[in-house]
């Protein structure tokens, strides 16, 4: 099957569909997928790996517990006496009775390049999943970076498609703001392309800093930035342009701030798509399928939920920036962040990605409570 992404899945099992209307894939009560570059000059690309994805039904009864998965491959191309084999086993911990469809993306790597025929089996979890675990399928490896960034309800290319058209309807708007207050046009405008680019950097910067225990070599190098440094960098870059450009530097502040939160909240929705940011496991009616490029299962949607408070934080300061001229200058900037980094805070504990930090967050959470108080107080009079 097709995505319209130049990815392939080729898949084999003898299942009947699942009747699922979630989003979730519809496949049988077990089925494995092998995923392939379509792309014909990256077939022998290095480095290689073969993705595979394999789909369950979670039980519908009975305590949350982990569940076993065994791949077992064959190189197509073995000799009998010394065939190419590989097996390998993930958890998923914990399996959630009542979760409907639950699919396990694994990558296997340092393996020969070509087509192989793989088995994946359920070999410890309850009893009723095991009896009728075992799919099989049979596909070629294929270049590693696109491999790891595929899985069932992802898309390629949708995290920096939505990414950049968040930031050009950041700067449309920003400029709209800017045009409106009288403020010089080229001088702004120029100083926020650069601060876009130097974001960019400052939101890989942090992420490498924040996750030092993530592999830096492999397709693992090309992923993963963090808002916060986005923000802190792009901020930096603002106020220094406008120092050096003769620009009021709080006035620019509160014409950026609206124009930063709303693409955000677009670009929230490419981590949606692209499969980063995901919420926790869930079997609540309200959860949405969806996926983390590992595990795709029935989620807490926090990467909706963020991108529509971003979304109604930022058109509210957009309103008062453009109805009239915000005083005391600054203020519509503090509140305007404080309000989104409030926001954030609280749907941080949704996420599945565990936080390292004991304090911070409550701190966090008091102070920006406070500063969104005081700036919107001081906006109302």
């Amino acid at each position: 099957m097709t995505d319209g992404s130049g990815v392939e899945a080729a898949s084999a099992s003898g299942a009947a569909a699942l009747d699922v209307d979630d989003g979730s894939p519809s496949r049988g009560p077990s089925a494995l997928e092998v995923t392939r570059v379509g792309c014909e000059e990256l077939h022998d690309t290095d480095p290689q790996s073969l993705g595979l994805s394999y789909t369950f039904r979670a039980p519908s009864s009975g305590a949350p517990g982990p569940v076993t998965v065994q791949f077992d491959g064959v190189h197509r191309s073995s000799t009998a006496g010394a065939p190419d084999t590989f097996t390998t086993h993930d958890v998923i911990d914990p399996v959630l009775p009542s979760a409907g469809p639950i699919t396990l993306t694994r990558r296997v790597e340092n393996i020969p390049s070509g087509e192989w025929d793989v088995t994946a089996s359920i070999v410890a979890g309850p009893a009723d999943l095991r009896r009728a675990s075992s799919a099989t399928a049979s596909g070629r490896t294929g270049y590693a970076p696109v491999v790891s960034a595929k899985a069932p309800g992802t898309r390629l290319g949708s995290w920096p498609g939505l990414v950049g058209l968040g930031a050009v309807v950041a700067l449309g708007l920003q400029s709209a703001l800017v045009l409106r207050s009288g403020l010089p046009m080229v001088a702004v405008l120029s100083t926020s392309l650069l601060a876009c680019f130097v974001g960019l950097v400052g939101a890989k910067v942090y992420y490498l800093v924040e996750h030092r225990d993530r592999p830096r070599t492999g397709p693992a190098r090309w992923t993963g930035m963090c808002l916060q440094g986005f923000v802190l960098a792009a901020m930096a870059t603002m106020i220094i342009g406008s120092v050096v450009g003769e620009v009021p530097v709080l006035a620019v502040l509160d014409l950026s701030a609206p124009a930063l939160v709303i693409g955000a909240s677009i670009g929230r929705l490419g981590c949606w798509f692209g499969g980063c940011c995901a919420g926790r496991p869930t079997a609540s009616r309200w959860g949405l399928w969806s996926s983390d490029r590992r595990l795709g299962m029935r989620r807490v949607p926090t990467q909706l939920i963020e991108a529509s408070a971003a979304a109604g934080i930022g058109l509210a300061a957009a309103t008062v920036a453009w109805s009239a001229r915000p005083a005391p200058v600054g203020a519509l900037f503090v509140a305007t962040l404080a309000a989104y980094l409030l926001a954030r805070q609280l749907v941080f504990p949704l996420r599945s990605l565990p936080r390292n930090t004991r304090y911070g967050r409550a701190a966090i959470i008091v102070a920006s409570a406070v500063a969104v108080t005081v700036a919107g107080g001081l906006l109302v009079v």
